[in-house]
């Protein structure tokens, strides 16, 4: 995850358990986008309670987006993204400070939930 311009994008995702469950490699993947069912931004997290202010749920045969306006309150950001086997994957913000340049943010990936199936 980069912020380029403002903007929060996401640039990969490739889950290898997903891939395995599919024999897939990610470089047979064209767009890391297929492999995801949504994305959650919650631009401010507490720590605690997320409220995502960004619920990139997109319908049958779309993708996400993988691109948002960071909001110029933006705090401590956590991104989770769900992959098509429903295994949320989380990561959040170690710090967000507006400098001259733009923003500086530090992602770090914190868990990684896999449901049984």
């Amino acid at each position: 995850m980069v912020v380029n311009n403002g903007r929060l994008v996401i640039e990969q995702f490739y889950p290898m358990n997903l891939l395995q469950k599919l024999s897939l490699m990610k470089e047979n993947v064209e767009d890391w986008r297929e492999l995801v069912e949504s994305v959650m931004v919650d631009w401010n997290y507490d720590g605690a309670v997320p409220e995502p202010a960004i619920v990139d749920l997109p319908g049958k045969n779309e993708l996400v987006s993988g691109e948002y306006d960071i909001p110029e309150d933006a705090g401590t950001i956590r991104v989770k993204i769900t992959d098509l086997l429903s295994s949320h994957w989380k990561w959040r913000s170690t710090m967000a400070k507006r400098t001259t340049s733009g923003l500086d943010l530090n992602f770090t990936f914190y868990e990684h939930l896999r449901l049984s199936t």
